[in-house]
Formats: C-alpha cells, sequence, structure tokens
C-alpha cells in the first residue's frame, strides 16, 4: 500500500456515492491518505475484473449487497470465497441481516457489513484495521521513501518535457547547468563538458536538488503563467528531498512505550512519531497534487517511466 487507498466500490446509486465518497475522502485526508475510488454498478463488472487481476490493487471492497441482478447478493459472495480473494471487503444493506446469512451459509472470512445508515463509521474501523501495518513508523520510512522517489521522477519528467515544448537550446541550457552544480567549482566545468556531450545526457547524473531547481528556473521563464505551482511548490526542497534523505538514515526505537524514527543527518538529530507520519504524507500529497495539475495545464499525459536520452 502506498499514500493511495484503493478501493472497488460496487454501488448503482451515483448520488449516495458521490455524497458518501466524499465523506470517506476527507477522512482519509486527516490521516495523510489519498483515497482512489473505482465505481462498478453489476455483479458482471466484478467478475470481469476479477478474471483480469483478481482485484489485485484494491485496498478495500465496499459492495451494495442489493445490486440489481446479484440474487440478493449470494452470488457476489459466492464469487468472492471461489475466487481466494483475500482482500477485506465490507458488505452493506437497508437489510442488513440478509448479508450475514449468506457470510454465515458461503462460509466467508474477512467480511464486514454495515447498514447504509452507519456505513461512514464501519468504513473507518475497516480502514484503520487496514492501515494499522502501514501506520507503523518503521513501516512508514519505506513508504516514504518510495513516494518522494516517484516524485523526483516526475521532476525529471517535467524538465525533459518543459525544454522540448519551449524550444530550449543547449547554449539556453548550458548556463544553468554551470551555476546549478558548479557554483563553488568553476574550475571543474571544460572536464563536465567534455565527459557529457548534451543535456540529455548529463541531467540524469544530476542530484533530486538541482532538477527541482531547473524545473523552477524553466518555469520561472514563463512568469507568470506558472506563478500558482511555484508558489506551492518552493517548499519542495525541504518536504519532499529533506524528508526522503533523512528517513534513509533513519531507525525505529522505543521512546515512552511508542515507537518512533530516530538518526541523525547533517549533524542534526530528529525523531519521527507517528502524527509527524501524518503531517508528512499529507505534504507529499500536496505536492503530488500540484505536480499533476502542472503537467494537465500543459498537456502532459501520465508518464510511467523516465524519459531516457535519445540514441546516439
Amino acid at each position: 500500500m502506498k499514500i493511495d487507498y484503493n478501493i472497488l466500490w460496487v454501488e448503482d446509486d451515483r448520488s449516495w456515492y458521490d455524497t458518501t465518497l466524499e465523506l470517506f475522502r476527507g477522512t482519509l485526508e486527516e490521516k495523510g491518505f489519498e483515497l482512489k475510488s473505482e465505481r462498478k454498478t453489476s455483479f458482471q463488472q466484478v467478475q470481469d475484473l476479477i478474471l483480469k487481476d483478481s482485484l489485485q490493487k484494491y485496498d478495500m471492497l465496499l459492495i451494495d449487497f442489493t445490486l440489481p441482478n446479484s440474487s440478493d447478493g449470494d452470488k457476489i459472495i459466492k464469487l468472492i470465497r471461489d475466487s481466494d480473494i483475500y482482500t477485506d471487503v465490507l458488505f452493506y444493506s437497508s437489510a442488513i441481516e440478509n448479508i450475514r446469512d449468506s457470510i454465515s451459509k458461503y462460509g466467508l472470512e474477512g467480511v464486514y457489513t454495515a447498514s447504509r445508515i452507519d456505513i461512514e463509521a464501519k468504513f473507518i474501523s475497516v480502514f484503520s484495521t487496514t492501515i494499522k501495518k502501514i501506520q507503523e513508523v518503521n513501516s512508514m520510512r519505506g513508504l516514504i521513501m518510495g513516494e518522494t522517489a516517484e516524485l523526483d521522477v516526475e521532476i525529471e519528467n517535467l524538465v525533459m518535457t518543459l525544454i522540448e515544448k519551449y524550444e530550449k537550446t543547449e547554449s539556453d541550457l548550458k548556463p544553468i547547468i554551470e551555476e546549478k552544480e558548479f557554483n563553488k567549482l568553476k574550475e571543474k566545468v571544460d572536464k563536465f563538458w567534455d565527459k557529457y556531450s548534451d543535456f540529455h545526457n548529463y541531467f540524469p547524473k544530476l542530484d533530486a536538488i538541482k532538477k527541482w531547481e531547473i524545473l523552477r528556473d524553466l518555469l520561472k521563464a514563463q512568469k507568470p503563467k506558472f506563478d500558482k505551482f511555484l508558489e506551492i511548490n518552493k517548499t519542495y526542497q525541504n518536504e519532499v528531498i529533506s524528508i526522503r534523505n533523512i528517513f534513509a538514515h533513519a531507525k525505529a526505537e522505543e521512546n515512552d512505550k511508542k515507537m518512533v524514527l530516530k538518526g541523525q543527518f547533517n549533524k542534526k538529530d530528529f525523531e519521527f512519531d507517528e502524527a509527524e507520519c501524518i503531517k508528512i504524507r499529507q505534504k507529499l500529497i500536496t505536492h503530488r497534487n500540484n505536480i499533476k495539475s502542472l503537467k494537465d495545464s500543459i498537456g502532459i499525459k501520465e508518464m510511467k517511466e523516465p524519459i531516457h536520452p535519445p540514441p546516439p
């Protein structure tokens, strides 16, 4: 599980789904997770997904027990049981006893039930159970480092796209690199250019801070078009890059009967408990959404892999 919390929601009432989803979304944001929900409306759609990948991407399944043509829920319960799916399932209905009877009938374990009236409280309860391990601070180290690494890739892809979109030449880019990489080491410039012949070749070799600074320089040149992004993004170094570096040097310790992450980085001591980890996740979500908005504004489609240098 990552910062995204993925649910498959089987519900045919669109209005009720939209309203309830927003309630759930707000709760998860407070916990530092971003809710991603995929809605289906029929038994057949669920069956198609199970045949495709056994619902592996989802952290929880929410299923309306009284879906049309679902034999009062029996059919979908039997399908989940026969498919060896172990994802937590929350069935809900106005007639909750019917759900419990079917669960007992088919011997389905790891299933939760709720009426439509109390579904919000039950959802929060199941969510809290499924993220119990992820909230342990020792696991949080890997989660945060993984998320910050993905943001590094986004920065790299954005820079490469922007230099093409705004037709930046090597003569435009070379001074930027010299300023970022050799501010105090000018004597190494000639050796650097002998080794790395063009931007596509040397840019991936730069550290995350330099890539971030180059992105900001390219966007500043288009002022005021990207002012909103730049304002939110100005804390990126402290809230993403530095956090990733700190967590790489952290270890779990017990402090006052609770687990914390402690360590030292750049001769400074640090300590993070669960509450601090929640704040970090919330900031990572803010930066990820800010990058997504930037990509949308300049027409960049989702990129799953880093842009590689062109072939020689």
